[in-house]
């Protein structure tokens, strides 16, 4: 049987257990609902029509043509246990309420393009791929894809005025998101997914949304150009193999992985540029006070680093690493010993030894204790009435000897330095002298760990 429908309809269109070749509805007003169950149709096409209520078809059969275009609806549009042998193309479909799909069967590609709904929702299906696309934009606010699978690829993109994101319980090779703006208080979620690809890539918003992924298994995600302002990326649980971090990040977006088990991590240098300047700026993967969590993801980093042989980016995690334990010991003391001990503890190991790592702290040290005795020697020399004598030269009342002076005590040359008249210097002497020889056994322990590797 053909049903053809045109103009006006004012009564309910009910048809079931029906064989028709072809269903077809152009520039037609439907006041009523419409509903076919268990229906085989061999072509579906409607055109230009609005319906004031709902288009619902039900344990029905699409064989050889799909097509719903330049739609216009009131309520909602629904697909409950239906299948498809056919190519499903729904494109400028404009509805105040939902478009719903549930166990929905089909080894073709689904496709969505510029639609204006408030909610699209897809549960328990299976489709060839799936695509949500636009030549214009999607004006989406709820797009929720559960319990469904997509033998090939999702690909969603260019949708705008989205408050919710939902992604539960999916299984497809590639599932991308490109060019999403969300509304304020968004929420993006991607829970108990296994997915070979997924990419998040321009993501916008002006404020802060939630958006997290939980226990999925992934092989590959990546991240790129995203522009979500005071908004945390939460991975929580689950398995990356790859975790690959592009540049152009918003400067308030952090990415937080400590929580999910990643076999290779890949971040542009952009990203962790951070750790050869200052690690306490705003940055894209460290969340502000929050110790435990950059304790974590220096970890993480370390390893980055040791597996791409950046030896020196692995030491600098290291030294990060200490500050970051220190600021915590120092925060979480209860007696005041406790508290100063940290303190001299985390100024010494920050500003002078690196903490045995980082060669541009320990240089700075030696320029840092020369000046102090310098000051020392000066006291002692100018206004001590005091002198000594290295290899016949006198040193007393000049500067420039005084800082040479320093110099060459700290580099082991006291045997060569006598002095001529006061004993309280040479304890001042002895104890450069010894510091010297610690600082030098720390800098050449530092070069060779560095050269071994």
């Amino acid at each position: 049987m053909t049903l053809e429908f045109s103009k006006k309809i004012s009564e309910n269109i009910d048809y079931k257990n029906k064989n028709i070749d072809l269903l077809k509805a152009t520039k037609t007003i439907f006041n009523e609902n419409i509903l076919f169950k268990d229906c085989v149709v061999d072509k579906l096409d409607f055109d230009n029509i609005k319906c004031k209520k709902s288009i619902t078809f039900k344990r029905c059969k699409f064989i050889s043509y799909f097509s719903l275009k330049n739609l216009k609806i009131d309520s909602n549009i629904n697909f409950i246990e239906c299948e498809s042998e056919t190519f499903i193309k729904l494109f400028k479909i404009d509805s105040k309420s939902e478009m719903f799909f549930e166990y929905f069967k089909s080894d073709k590609k689904i496709e969505f393009t510029d639609l204006n709904i408030a909610k699209l929702h897809i549960n328990n299906s299976t489709f060839d791929n799936l695509n949500i696309i636009a030549n214009l934009s999607n004006d989406i606010n709820s797009l929720i894809l559960k319990n469904i699978e997509i033998l090939n690829n999702i690909y969603i993109s260019k949708i705008h005025n989205n408050s919710i994101l939902e992604i539960i319980d999916i299984k497809t090779n590639s599932l991308k998101f490109n060019t999403i703006n969300f509304n304020q208080t968004a929420i993006f979620k991607v829970t108990n997914s296994n997915l070979h690809f997924l990419q998040l890539k321009l993501l916008k918003s002006n404020s802060k949304i939630f958006l997290q992924s939980t226990d999925n298994l992934i092989d590959i995600l990546q991240i790129d150009k995203i522009f979500l302002n005071e908004t945390v990326f939460e991975n929580n649980g689950g398995f990356y193999n790859n975790l690959i971090i592009k540049k152009d990040l918003a400067n308030t977006f952090v990415i937080d992985f400590t929580n999910v088990s990643i076999d290779n991590l890949e971040i542009d240098n952009n990203v962790y540029s951070f750790i050869e300047d200052d690690i306490y700026k705003q940055n894209n993967i460290f969340i502000k006070d929050n110790y435990l969590q950059n304790f974590n993801t220096l970890k993480i980093l370390s390893k980055m680093f040791a597996d791409n042989y950046q030896y020196n980016l692995q030491d600098l995690c290291f030294y990060h690493y200490k500050n970051f334990e220190y600021q915590e010991k120092i925060k979480n003391t209860t007696t005041l010993l406790s508290k100063i001990i940290f303190n001299i503890n985390a100024f010494f190991g920050r500003y002078f030894l690196g903490w045995g790592v980082k060669l541009s702290n320990i240089f700075l040290s030696f320029l840092y204790i020369i000046i102090l005795y310098f000051f020392v020697y000066n006291i002692f020399l100018i206004y001590e009435d005091t002198s000594f004598k290295f290899k016949n030269i006198i040193f007393q009342e000049s500067v420039f000897n005084n800082f040479k002076a320093s110099f060459l005590m700290l580099f082991g040359s006291f045997s060569d330095l006598e002095l001529i008249n006061n004993s309280i210097l040479n304890y001042v002497m002895y104890s450069e002298h010894l510091i010297g020889i610690l600082m030098l056994s720390l800098l050449t322990g530092t070069i060779i760990r560095k050269l071994v590797r």
